[in-house]
């Protein structure tokens, strides 16, 4: 399992350069339609490029292809790293564009910021599942997810700016609020399970705010996220019972 581990992982950071490049070209060539603005289509091209890698990761993952819906969702979020990472953009205007004024696209709540952050908690799914098992970079997923979310998840209407926090909008959409924090109730269950596999306690704080995020919605949360719950607590306060009683017992050898 590890060998093929890395084998993914080598693969991955592999595809990236060449997703970005492909990508970079594809949004020159059809950017100067004259049909569309400078900024509608090659967005609209990007978006459905990364809509089309994200179904074909579900199917994948739907007949147990596990491996290869990994790489279909992480040539996706490769796509989505051209427009929401700052790097030479190379003339193409739609860059351009998304980061004109020092905007930050991550600061603004879109079609193709949401489908970043569900391919994102889609493989952290697949990363926990066989033959890949690895919950570190499952976890990681579900984290930088979380972090992507942060800024419309701290109040309803507002988006803040986390680090140093600050209100950079006051006019949000709530249902922009309701959205995000269903996903980001999402990701911290995604974040939970990947920690269930290594520490109860990181473990249960995850699921709190999981459960947390969704009765701030007025909802309870699912079956599966309370089972979970109750599960990885149980073993947290019997981890902690245990090294209580592995200290006793080394105290006693010292006195």
């Amino acid at each position: 399992n590890d060998d093929r581990t890395a084998e993914y992982s080598k693969e991955v950071e592999g595809n990236a350069t060449q997703a970005n490049t492909q990508s970079m070209q594809l949004l020159k060539d059809e950017g100067t339609d004259a049909s569309e603005s400078n900024f509608d289509r090659p967005y609209n091209i990007l978006l459905e490029k990364i809509t089309l890698l994200k179904e074909g990761g579900n199917h994948a993952l739907s007949v147990g292809r596990n491996h290869l819906a990994a790489r279909r969702y992480d040539q996706a979020i490769q796509y989505c790293s051209i427009a929401f990472f700052r790097f030479p953009s190379g003339g193409v205007k739609f860059l351009n564009e998304l980061h004109k004024n020092d905007k930050n696209p991550l600061m603004e709540w879109s079609p193709l910021l949401k489908l970043l952050i569900t391919t994102r908690l889609n493989l952290s799914l697949v990363m926990m599942k066989e033959p890949i098992r690895d919950s570190r970079k499952a976890a990681e997923q579900a984290e930088m997810a979380i972090s992507e979310l942060d800024p419309f998840t701290v109040e309803e209407g507002k988006v803040y700016n986390m680090k140093p926090k600050y209100v950079h909008k006051d006019n949000e959409s709530h249902f922009t609020f309701k959205e995000c924090k269903e996903l980001q109730a999402k990701a911290y269950f995604r974040l939970g399970s990947a920690q269930s596999n290594v520490d109860f306690s990181l473990a249960t704080r995850s699921l709190e705010q999981s459960i947390k995020c969704t009765r701030a919605l007025g909802c309870q949360p699912d079956k599966v996220v309370r089972r979970l719950y109750a599960d990885v607590k149980q073993q947290a306060r019997k981890t902690l019972r245990q090294r209580k009683k592995l200290k006793a017992m080394f105290d006693d050898l010292d006195a």
